[in-house]
């Protein structure tokens, strides 16, 4: 199996541990069912938006569904900003760092894990 395919299976996994809440966000739910594109315009907005621009759910999502697209440089970006705003989610460093190693920023992942 190829790293990226593998990468991927990890961060799928990784987003199926997270329940979503009771008013899960449309683009969660167009993630979910793998409708990438759509579901990176929603959550672009999203993070726009005074109500959901300190979720960390909406960004770690939003970095999934980049990675799923093969934009792995703002897929990293946006999980930065989920362990930024959630510094405690092992889920949301591991995400983090995955990303680091698929974008070849391998270096910058070490202190994720401290």
């Amino acid at each position: 199996m190829k790293p990226a395919i593998v990468l991927f299976l990890c961060f799928a996994g990784a987003a199926l541990g997270q329940a979503p809440g009771p008013s899960t966000h449309p683009g969660i739910v167009l993630y979910g069912q793998a409708k990438y594109s759509e579901a990176i315009r929603s959550l672009e907005i999203a993070t726009k938006s005074n109500e959901h621009k300190t979720d960390a759910d909406i960004w770690n999502y939003l970095g999934l569904a980049y990675f799923a697209k093969g934009e792995l440089k703002k897929s990293y970006k946006a999980f930065e900003k989920s362990v930024d705003l959630s510094p405690s989610s092992s889920i949301f460093r591991a995400n983090l760092a995955d990303a680091y190693l698929a974008t070849g920023a391998g270096e910058k992942g070490a202190p994720v894990g401290r």
